[in-house]
């Protein structure tokens, strides 16, 4: 939240001009969290979670270029910068989206999450720091 705020992104702002359509969390594990919202004339859903529950639902890669397939170097890249960024900070998160073209917005509350996770974009990880945690190592 403190990120968003400091580049002016406030939660009234998205609700308003990307409004909420139906929420799901990953029934099993917790791992992911979707959101879709009607954005630019179109239904998108946004996952978010654990890079290793996301990832392996990311076909494709957003990059400077655009979306691009992601391939297994992609992967390797971004599994070890997960590795390296958690050793950084308490949480990673990955974030992805995909365009909803063929799902009616009336329909979202219908369909098993699970249907709609994949094929994914993958947009970025995410480094959370709580500074009001304490980190500990564990003793070797």
């Amino acid at each position: 939240m403190v990120a968003a705020a400091k580049w002016g992104i406030r939660r009234a702002t998205i609700d308003l001009e990307m409004p909420r359509l139906a929420t799901f969390s990953s029934r099993v594990d917790s791992t992911r969290k979707s959101v879709a919202r009607h954005w630019e004339d179109e239904v998108r859903l946004f996952v978010t979670g654990l890079p290793l529950a996301v990832l392996p639902q990311c076909t494709f890669i957003r990059t400077q270029n655009g979306s691009q397939p992601m391939t297994s170097d992609h992967l390797s890249a971004l599994i070890l910068a997960n590795i390296e960024m958690a050793a950084e900070v308490n949480h990673v998160l990955a974030i992805a989206e995909k365009v909803l073209d063929h799902v009616p917005e009336h329909a979202l509350t219908s369909i098993d999450p699970s249907e709609l996770e994949r094929n994914l974009v993958f947009l970025g990880l995410i480094g959370l720091q709580d500074s009001s945690k304490e980190r500990f190592e564990i003793p070797r």
